[in-house]
C-alpha cells in the first residue's frame, strides 16, 4: 500500500510539473513568421514561400521590381532590395491565406490570434536621397475591408516616418502622428520595431509605438482600435515593403529589407530578444571568440607600448555601435604616433554590446607620392590572430569582444613617428565607431571585399566614421630585416 500512495505521489508530482510547464511555454512570446531571403531553391521567386498575393497583377508586379541582393545583407548571404522611385506598387503581401500566388504554403494570419503584436526587421536606403513631396509605405497592415484597423508606417525623409491608423468600422483616422527618427540613409542598416496593442471591445486601452535603432520615435496608448476587437485583428499585411506615394522626389532610393520576423506576444512586456544567428564558417574555419572558453581577450605584450590611439588622432572620445558591414581603409597618420618600433599589435575596439568580427586585417605605409589609399607596395603586411597560420588569412575571422577589445600578434612591422601609414580590414559583421573630422575618416566599400587590393587610390570613398581599429602598440624585435617583393608575412 505504502508504495501505491508513494507511486501516486510521484506522478501527481510529474503531471503538475507538466502542468507548470505547458502554462509557461503556451502563453510566451511566439514567432509566427521569419523572412531571411536565403531560400534561393525557390522556383517561383527568391523569397521563401510565406509572401505572395491572390492577385495575379500584384504578384507579377512585385516579382519584377523587389529583387534578390548579396550586397553586404544583414544575416545569411542575401537580401531583398527594390527602389520606390523607380518601382510602381510592389505590395509584397504576407499571410494571405488562400493565394493562388507566391505563397503555396498558405500562411494566413487569420489564423493567429492575440491582443499583442510585435514586428521586428532591418532595413537600409542609399545615400543622399532627394525625397521631396515622395513618401513610402514600409509596412501596411490590413486593408480597409479587414477587420479591426489598417495602419501604415510611412518613411517621410531621412529622419521622419508618419504614423496612421484607421478604424475599421467607419475608416475614421484615429492616429496621424509624424516622428523624428535618427539618420537612416546612409547605407547602413538599421533596426526597425513597431509594437500594437489592439486593444478590447469597447475601450480605449490600445496602442503602439515605433523604434529605430531602439530609440522610441512614436508612443501612443489610450486609442480605441474599432468598435469591436476581434479575437485575430490582423488578417494580413498588405505590404512590407509597400508603395510610393507623393511627388517631387528625383533620383533614386534604392533600399534593402533582411530578417523580417512577426510575433504574437503575451504582453506588452513580452518583447522577444535577437535571435543569436551562427553562420557556418567557409574554408578555413572561423577562430573562436576570445572569451569563449572562460579566458580573457589577448592583451598587449608585456614589453609593448602605445604607439597609436585612434581617439587621440581623431581628437573624439566615445564609441558608437555601427551597423556597416564595410571594407575599410583606417589612415594612421605619423603625426598622431607617439611611440616608434619595429614590431607592432593591433587593437580592435568592442561594441558596448554584442561580438562582432573582423577578417583580412593589414598595415603598410601610406605611399605620399600616391592618390588617397596608395600604400608602398613592398610594406604591405599581413596580420594575424590567435596565432592563426598566415595561410588561412583571407578566410579566418577573429571575434572583437563585447565590451573588451581584440589585440592581434605581434608582427614584425617597421613603424615611425612622422611617417603616415594604413590599416584595412573587412567588418564582418557591425561594429564600432568614431565621428572624427572628415580628413581623419576611413576609407571604405559597403558590400564589396578588397581587404586583399594593395592599392585602393582612386576608387574609395571617405566615410566619415573610423570603425573599430582602437589602437596599434609597438614594441621591438631586433634590427628589421629589408623587405623585398609585396608584403612581409604575405609567404606561406
Amino acid at each position: 500500500m505504502k508504495t501505491i500512495y508513494k507511486t501516486a505521489l510521484i506522478l501527481q508530482f510529474f503531471f503538475l510539473i507538466i502542468l507548470i510547464l505547458d502554462f509557461s511555454y503556451s502563453y510566451a512570446a511566439e514567432r509566427i513568421f521569419y523572412e531571411d531571403c536565403e531560400a534561393s531553391n525557390y522556383s517561383e521567386h527568391f523569397l521563401e514561400r510565406s509572401y505572395g498575393t491572390g492577385t495575379s497583377s500584384y504578384w507579377d508586379e512585385f516579382t519584377s521590381e523587389v529583387t534578390r541582393s548579396n550586397l553586404s545583407p544583414h544575416g545569411g548571404s542575401y537580401s531583398m532590395t527594390y527602389d520606390p522611385f523607380s518601382a510602381g506598387n510592389p505590395h509584397a503581401v504576407v499571410g494571405y491565406g488562400d493565394a493562388t500566388l507566391g505563397n503555396t504554403s498558405h500562411f494566413d494570419l487569420r489564423n493567429h490570434s492575440g491582443r499583442y503584436w510585435y514586428f521586428r526587421w532591418y532595413q537600409r536606403w542609399e545615400s543622399g536621397i532627394d525625397w521631396g513631396g515622395y513618401h513610402v509605405k514600409l509596412i501596411y497592415i490590413n486593408y480597409q475591408n479587414t477587420p479591426d484597423f489598417t495602419y501604415f508606417l510611412i518613411k517621410e525623409d531621412s529622419t521622419t516616418v508618419h504614423s496612421t491608423l484607421k478604424d475599421y468600422s467607419t475608416y475614421s483616422l484615429l492616429n496621424n502622428s509624424y516622428s523624428t527618427t535618427p539618420e537612416t540613409d546612409d547605407m547602413q542598416w538599421h533596426k526597425m520595431e513597431l509594437f500594437l496593442d489592439a486593444g478590447t471591445t469597447g475601450t480605449a486601452n490600445g496602442g503602439f509605438w515605433v523604434k529605430v535603432d531602439g530609440q522610441i520615435c512614436a508612443n501612443f496608448s489610450g486609442i480605441n482600435f474599432n468598435n469591436t476587437i476581434s479575437n485575430n485583428p490582423i488578417g494580413h499585411i498588405t505590404g512590407w515593403p509597400s508603395n510610393l506615394s507623393g511627388s517631387g522626389g528625383s533620383g533614386s532610393a534604392r533600399t534593402w529589407l533582411d530578417d523580417l520576423e512577426i510575433w504574437t506576444l503575451n504582453g506588452p512586456n513580452d518583447i522577444p530578444g535577437e535571435e543569436i544567428i551562427v553562420d557556418v564558417p567557409s574554408a578555413g574555419g572561423s577562430l573562436p571568440s576570445p572569451s569563449e572558453d572562460g579566458d580573457s581577450p589577448p592583451s598587449p605584450s608585456e614589453d609593448a607600448t602605445v604607439g597609436w590611439d585612434a581617439e587621440n588622432q581623431a581628437g573624439v572620445t566615445g564609441w558608437s555601435n555601427s551597423t556597416a558591414i564595410w571594407c575599410v581603409r583606417v589612415p594612421v597618420n605619423g603625426s598622431s604616433i607617439i611611440n616608434s618600433g619595429n614590431q607592432v599589435e593591433i587593437g580592435f575596439k568592442g561594441r558596448s554590446s554584442g561580438d562582432y568580427r573582423i577578417k583580412e586585417v593589414s598595415i603598410a605605409e601610406r605611399d605620399s607620392s600616391g592618390g588617397v589609399g596608395a600604400v608602398v607596395d613592398s610594406t604591405w603586411t599581413k596580420v594575424t590572430f590567435n596565432g592563426a597560420s598566415i595561410t588561412t588569412w583571407g578566410t579566418a575571422e577573429a571575434t572583437v569582444p563585447a565590451g573588451g577589445d581584440l589585440v592581434s600578434d605581434p608582427i614584425t612591422f617597421d613603424i615611425q613617428s612622422g611617417k603616415d601609414y594604413y590599416v584595412t580590414y573587412m567588418l564582418v559583421s557591425p561594429s564600432s565607431y568614431l565621428s572624427p573630422s572628415s580628413d581623419q575618416s576611413e576609407l571604405y566599400f559597403s558590400g564589396a571585399d578588397h581587404s586583399n587590393d594593395v592599392d585602393w587610390s582612386g576608387f574609395s570613398t571617405q566615410s566619415g566614421r573610423l570603425h573599430a581599429l582602437s589602437k596599434i602598440y609597438v614594441g621591438s624585435c631586433g634590427p628589421v630585416v629589408p623587405m623585398s617583393g609585396v608584403g612581409l608575412n604575405n609567404t606561406p
